[in-house]
Order: C-alpha cells, then structure tokens, then sequence
C-alpha cells in the first residue's frame, strides 16, 4: 500500500500558488461575513509594502500580508505590519501554515 500524506499535516500543498492561498482567505472571510475587502490586484502599481488584504467588519480592521511558504517580508512591507497595529488595526503574515487559524482570526 503506498504511504499518503495528509493535508492537515501539510497545508503547504493546498495551494500551489500565492494566489490560491489569497484566495482561500477571501473565501473564508466572505463566509464568516466580512462584506468589505480591499485586494491590490497590482502591488507594481500601488505602494511599496502595503499589505496584500484589508477587511473591515463591525469595528475590525484587519490587514494581512500573504506568502507563500517560506516567502520573505519586503523592508517596506515589514514597516507597513509593524505600524497598523499602532492605529488600532490588527495586521498578519499569514502563509499556508497558518491554514488551520485564519477561521479563528476572522470568527
């Protein structure tokens, strides 16, 4: 019998892409009822660092930064992270690792 290997223990393989993984996070977060979300489609065109998502529920304001796994933050996108939780905001890195508690973040 072949050996398989079980996503739950390897959430790296869910997604093959960044985008994918981006993706599933947007999912989750319109299915636990967050209505606003900001994606930048073309982070050439936007400011340096500004993080990939930002959603806004009730009085939630949550950015993340998303990687692919092993991914490294920019100088710039660091700052950007490191600042918004100053304003009240919360901000993550997430990469596929952090599969099983986005649910839990954005509940």
């Amino acid at each position: 019998m072949a050996d398989t290997i079980s996503l739950d223990n390897h959430p790296e393989l869910r997604f093959r892409t960044e985008e994918e993984f981006l993706q599933h996070i947007i999912k989750t977060a319109r299915a636990l009822d967050w209505d606003l979300i900001y994606h930048t489609r073309r982070s050439d065109k936007s400011t340096p660092g500004y993080p990939d998502l930002h959603m806004i529920r009730d009085r939630r304001s949550v950015f993340v930064e998303v990687k692919k796994i092993g991914g490294q933050l920019s100088a710039e996108q660091y700052e950007w992270l490191e600042a918004l939780p100053y304003t009240g905001a919360e901000a993550y890195l997430w990469d596929p690792g952090d599969f099983g508690i986005i649910g839990e973040v954005l509940a």
